[in-house]
Parts: structure tokens; C-alpha cells; sequence
């Protein structure tokens, strides 16, 4: 199975309509999307798996009933409708299959109704009348998550309460469900001829229970009881999941609070800048109104200075001793040499003679001393003016700069805490104890059953013995008694023979994980399949279980599923054209950020993985995991077919003119986010930027 191409129209972020293509090209088999978080990454890897097997809901994302773009759907009227559709191309041993899912929207109370969904698949050109149980003999429901899985969420394989998903990987993969479906074919004729001896018996009179007849009637029963204990494992499982997801929010809760008091220390942050901008803007028109003019008058002062200067040298203006400085001396007996005189004498006549001398002009020429004087005071009034001026006009900008940085952090982490916020505590510690509660009560029950079934398997095995004694005469008896234990026989031989071959693939597969685990990391550990099935990691010469890291949880799930492919694939090329084998022959993988936080080192070793885990690997990943391909291009590129970016078309931008959202490719910068009216996502071939 490999995919060609996938179609979205109207598809929630990506309005109109959008293609990607995904086809190997040259034998170059890796596709890359990058994208910002909440743009519509995610919801390509939804839209895949919603197109092959449908449903109300839609997989891996939030506001799971949302599948209409949103500036779409407020266009509508009330009970206006619009048809989304989701189309995808794909390859399976020669057959080209055009899949083509479409769902009607309506606008309900400003929510979006479902009124009608079609399904159309198409097999060379030829359309299908079962469409979707031809989609499932490529890809059951059931192997979905195997190949198409958010990149933190496929550490579940590790998880060693998840045993039965590694096993039923094994069965599905490697086609041993179809052995297994054989053998409930052979159980189910058993039962009719059990039946058909049981009728024979009832008309010949005999009012005994036969003993193939009670075998029948255990053996039914043992069933249920397998059927109850495997239903308990899974609803202890989920138990197990509600259990962990509820401690997850209870963690979110106390996040939550730490976010509320960034909240609010933010707040008080904006308010403080926006008091000191409005502190500075009152300076700054302040000192407008009362220097600006003289700033401005600076030149007019210097001439008119330079004009007084001037006049008075050539004599039309004044200059000369003050009459008020004379009359100052005189009251004082100081004569204008520093000697000291008494009235009458010749100093004194000499001053009462400079005034009379002086002319009445002196006014004037205080006047103009004193303008003199100001104009000298302010000849640098401008350059100050300017500079504190400029200085205020910094700080201003500054302070808004800042302040709209921190009402976009705030912005940010407004809906960071609208998005996130978890139920109440009080109800999640509550239902954890329920949960908990139940949890131990299916194991108790689980534990009665398995009682019960050792009884049922002892009881089992009295009759048998009971069975090979009797004898009778009756010729059709003899012959449903053959065909009874013919049955019988065949399940235990091939009940066998399948647990024979899952455990020769167990032992194989785990054999390539611990070899490709120790090529990667090159420690003193092993990765292994236990005989429960379990994913572990043992250390030491005596193998003691260790503990999994998020990283190698992480890396040996990708191994698990990487060796299962691998094993299915060389599988594939032994077939025999003429064999009847449901189901794909190779398989792609869709992982949705696979690198979580891990460090660079990480990130390699899984690159490493991911690359060579499929014939065709999809890849969606943020610009940050990304990193300008400073630690993936390396290992990635000799194998990539297709690069796409995720063009976020947004009335507001998220980011601050100073952090664009931007990613590098061969040197060009390309923005991740444009400013528009409408809000939705494009798909862009980097090749065509």
C-alpha cells in the first residue's frame, strides 16, 4: 500500500481545495510537512485515516465534530449546508484505489450538524459495490494505529500494560489472523455437527446427555468465559489509560495554576508599561509646550543678536557707562577706581560730572544688555531640545515595543490556559478512585473466571477420556462422532501450529529489534519481546528489567513496528501470485512529530529509525523540530521526494514583528503566517516557493 496523492476540500483549516502529493519519486520514498502548532498538521494525518474508514468523529485532534473550515461555516445561514470532501489515491499490488469520503455540514444553533455521508471507492477506474470492506482487506480498522499514529503517542507499544497491541501487531501484520480466522471456521462446524449428533440422539430416544454433548456445551462455555477474561484485559487496560490521562490533568491542573500566576504577573507588568507610557507621552507634549517654540526661534535670537552686535559698533545703538551704575557708586562712596570718598570731595564731584555726561540712551541700553544677555543664555537651547527630545521619543518607543510584547505573551498565554484548562480537581481525584475501584473489581473477576476456567479445561479432559470408551452401534453416530473429533483435532493441531509460528516470529522479531537497538545506541543494554509479549529493556549479564526513558520507550516502539514492516515485507516478495492473501503486502507509515523534546542526539537515533521503517515514510513536524534541518537533513537527504510548508493565512498574526514565524530552505526565508481577512490554511510545494 502506498500513497499517491490525498485531496481535502473545505477539509476544517484548509479552505477550498488542497492537494498533496505523497508518490515516491526515484526511489526517494520520504515526505516532509512542516508546520506551526495548530495550522492543520494534525489534521492531515486525521484526514487520512477519517477518508479510509469514516465516522462522526475525527482521530488525534481537539474539537473532534469540527470538520467544515471554520470562516466557512459563519458564513452560513441558519440550516445552510456544505459538502466537505477528503479523496485518497493509493497503490496496492498494482491496483491504483481512489477513495473518496464526503460528509454534509449544517449550520444548527451556530454548531455543525452532520446530515449525510457517502462513501465511493473506485479500483481501476471501476467502482466498488462494498467500498468499505474493500477498503479493510488492504487495512483493517484494527492495524490503523500500527501506521498512522501521533509520534509521542506510538510509545504505547512500550507501555507493558499494552502486550496485547504488540501481539495483535504480530498476528495482523504477518497475516497470522487469517490462520486464526480458519481455525474459528473449523470450531464453528464443530459446534453444527455437535448439534446434528444432538438431534440424532433426540429422535433415537435416548434421554441422556451424550457426552460429545456436554463436551459441546463445555467447550461453548469456555469460550464465553475466554471471550469474558480477553473483553476484562482490555476494560482493565482502559482503566488503566483513564487512570494515567487523569493523573496527566491533575499534573495540568497544578500547570495550570503556575500559567494563572504568570497570568497575573503579566497583567501587572502591561499595567506598569502602560503607566509609564502614559507618563512619557505627558512629557513629551509638556516639553513641546513650553520649549519648542524657542527651539524653533533659535535662528531669529542669533541673527537679531548679531544685529544689535552690529549697530552698536557702527554707533547706531548706545553703548556706553549705565547711569544706575554710576548712581550706585555715588551711594556707596566708591569712586570707580576702588577709592573710597566723602560728599564734596574731588572723586565725588567727578562722578556727579559722569552723570550729568551720561546720555539718557543708558535705558535703552539696559534693554538691549539684557536681551543680549538672553540670547547668549539660550544659543544651545535646539541641540539640548533635540537631545532630550530624542530621549523621551527612545524610551516611548521602548515602552511600546515592550508592552506589546508582553500583551502578545499574554494573548498567548490566554489561550494556552482556554485550551488546556482541565476539569475540576476535586471531580478528577473523585472518578480516579471510581476508576481505581472498578478497575480492581474486573480483576477480581478476571481472577474468579480463570478459576473457572481451569475447572471447565479438567472437566475437559474427563470427558475425552469418556468419549474414546464409548462405543455404540449406530452408524450416523459414528459418523458425526468422526467428524466431531476430526474438528477437534484440526483446531488443536492448527491452535498449534499458530502458536508455533507466532513464537518463531516473536523470537525473530525480537532478535532484529535488540540488533538494530544496539547498532543505534551502543549500550550496555538489550531491547527485547518477552514471552508475554511485552516491549522490555534489560541491562546486565543476568538481563534484570530496566527502566524505559521516554526517548528509548519511544525508540523501541519505532524499532517494533520498523522490524514488523520489514519482516511483512520480505514476506511479501515470497509470495506466490496466485495465493489468496487478504490484505496489504507493504505498508506506509504517517507519524505526526516524532521528536517530542528530545535532545539532538535523540532526534538522530529516531531520524535514523523512522527512515528506513517503511517503503514510504510521511512525516509532520513543527519548524522547530525542524531546526532549519540542521540535525535531520543530514540523515534524511538522500531520500526525500517531497517537502511542503503550511502557509497559516490569519486576521491577527501570532508572533511579534520580531519573531516572525518563518522557515529556511535553501536560503530563503519563507513565512509561515500572512495577514488576512480570512482565517485558514495553505499547502505550498517548497520546490514552487
Amino acid at each position: 500500500m502506498i500513497l499517491k496523492r490525498l485531496v481535502l476540500n473545505n477539509f476544517r483549516q484548509f479552505k477550498g481545495r488542497t492537494v498533496i502529493d505523497f508518490s515516491p519519486i526515484d526511489g526517494k520514498h520520504v515526505t516532509f510537512v512542516y508546520a506551526s502548532n495548530g495550522v492543520g498538521k494534525t489534521t492531515l494525518l486525521s484526514s487520512i485515516v477519517w477518508c479510509l474508514y469514516g465516522g462522526d468523529k475525527l482521530e488525534y485532534i481537539d474539537q473532534k465534530s469540527l470538520f467544515l473550515n471554520k470562516s466557512l461555516f459563519q458564513e452560513l445561514s441558519d440550516f445552510g449546508e456544505m459538502t466537505i470532501e477528503a479523496t485518497l489515491i493509493f497503490e496496492d499490488r498494482e491496483k491504483q484505489y481512489t477513495v473518496k469520503r464526503t460528509i454534509v455540514i449544517q449550520n444548527v444553533d451556530n454548531k455543525q450538524k452532520i446530515t449525510d455521508q457517502n462513501l465511493e471507492v473506485q479500483i481501476n477506474n471501476e467502482t466498488q459495490y462494498n467500498p468499505q470492506d474493500r477498503i479493510n482487506s488492504v487495512l483493517s480498522p484494527a492495524m490503523k494505529e500500527y501506521f498512522f499514529f501521533e509520534g509521542e503517542g506510538v510509545q504505547k507499544f512500550a507501555d507493558e500494560s499494552n502486550y496485547k497491541k504488540v501481539q495483535d501487531g504480530i498476528k495482523n501484520i504477518m497475516k497470522i489472523d487469517t490462520r486464526e480466522k480458519a481455525l474459528s471456521y473449523i470450531e464453528s462446524a464443530r459446534s453444527k455437527f455437535a448439534k446434528e449428533l444432538k438431534e440424532i440422539n433426540a429422535e433415537q430416544g435416548n434421554a441422556d446427555i451424550l457426552p460429545e454433548e456436554e463436551k459441546e456445551l463445555l467447550i461453548e462455555k469456555q469460550k464465553d468465559i475466554k471471550h469474558n477474561i480477553e473483553k476484562l484485559n482490555k476494560d482493565i487496560e482502559t482503566f488503566d489509560d483513564i487512570i494515567k490521562k487523569i493523573e496527566i490533568n491533575l499534573l495540568s491542573i497544578e500547570e495550570i495554576k503556575i500559567l494563572s500566576k504568570e497570568r497575573e504577573s503579566l497583567l501587572q507588568d502591561i499595567e506598569k508599561a502602560k503607566e509609564k507610557r502614559k507618563n512619557l507621552q505627558a512629557q513629551q507634549k509638556d516639553k513641546i509646550a513650553k520649549e519648542a517654540y524657542l527651539a524653533l526661534s533659535n535662528d531669529v535670537l542669533t541673527i537679531s543678536k548679531n544685529i544689535i552686535d552690529e549697530k552698536r559698533e557702527t554707533g547706531i545703538l548706545p553703548v556706553g557707562i549705565r547711569k544706575k551704575f554710576v548712581e550706585e557708586l555715588i551711594n556707596s562712596h566708591m569712586c570707580i577706581c576702588g577709592t573710597t570718598f566723602d560728599s564734596g570731595d574731588k572723586h565725588h564731584n567727578k562722578l556727579l560730572n559722569i552723570i550729568e555726561s551720561v546720555s539718557d540712551e543708558s535705558a535703552i541700553e539696559d534693554i538691549l544688555n539684557e536681551l543680549s544677555y538672553f540670547i547668549e543664555a539660550k544659543k544651545d537651547i535646539t541641540s539640548k531640545y533635540s537631545l532630550e527630545y530624542k530621549t523621551l521619543s527612545d524610551e516611548l518607543t521602548n515602552t511600546n515595543e515592550k508592552l506589546n510584547s508582553l500583551e502578545q505573551k499574554f494573548s498567548t498565554l490566554e489561550d494556552n490556559i482556554e485550551d488546556e484548562f482541565p476539569q475540576n480537581e476535586e471531580n478528577l481525584i473523585s472518578r480516579k478512585k471510581q476508576t481505581i475501584n472498578d478497575r480492581d473489581n474486573s480483576i477480581k473477576t478476571k481472577e474468579r473466571f480463570s478459576i473457572e476456567l481451569e475447572e471447565i479445561e479438567k472437566k475437559l479432559k474427563e470427558i475425552e477420556t469418556l468419549i474414546n470408551k464409548y462405543e455404540t452401534q449406530n452408524e450416523a453416530i459414528n459418523l458425526v462422532r468422526d467428524r466431531i473429533a476430526f474438528c477437534s483435532e484440526a483446531v488443536e493441531v492448527l491452535s498449534k501450529e499458530n502458536a508455533k509460528i507466532i513464537e518463531q516470529i516473536r523470537c525473530d522479531l525480537s532478535k532484529k529489534i535488540n540488533d538494530k537497538f544496539q547498532t543505534i545506541l551502543h549500550a550496555q543494554k538489550n531491547a527485547k519481546i518477552d514471552d508475554d509479549f511485552r516491549l522490555i529493556i534489560t541491562e546486565g549479564d543476568n538481563e534484570n528489567i530496566s527502566g524505559k526513558s521516554g526517548g528509548e520507550g519511544q525508540l523501541i516502539s519505532l524499532l517494533f513496528i520498523s522490524t514488523l514492516i520489514d519482516m511483512a515485507r520480505n514476506r511479501e516478495k515470497e509470495r506466490n501470485t496466485s495465493d489468496i492473501d487478504p490484505g496489504a503486502g507493504i505498508y506506509p507509515i504517517v507519524i505526526d512529530a516524532p521528536y517530542g523534546k528530545f535532545d539532538t542526539v535523540y532526534k538522530q537515533y529516531i531520524s535514523e529509525v523512522v527512515r528506513d521503517m517503511a517503503p514510504q515514510v510521511i512525516i509532520l513536524l513543527t519548524q522547530e523540530q525542524w531546526n532549519d534541518g540542521k540535525d535531520l537533513y543530514p540523515i534524511f537527504k538522500d531520500d526525500i521526494a517531497h517537502q511542503y510548508v503550511l502557509i497559516a493565512h490569519r486576521p491577527k498574526l501570532s508572533h511579534s514583528f520580531s519573531k516572525t514565524n518563518r522557515i529556511n530552505y535553501n536560503g530563503q526565508s519563507i513565512d509561515m503566517e500572512i495577514l488576512d481577512d480570512d482565517e485558514y490554511t495553505e499547502i505550498k510545494n517548497m520546490k514552487d516557493i
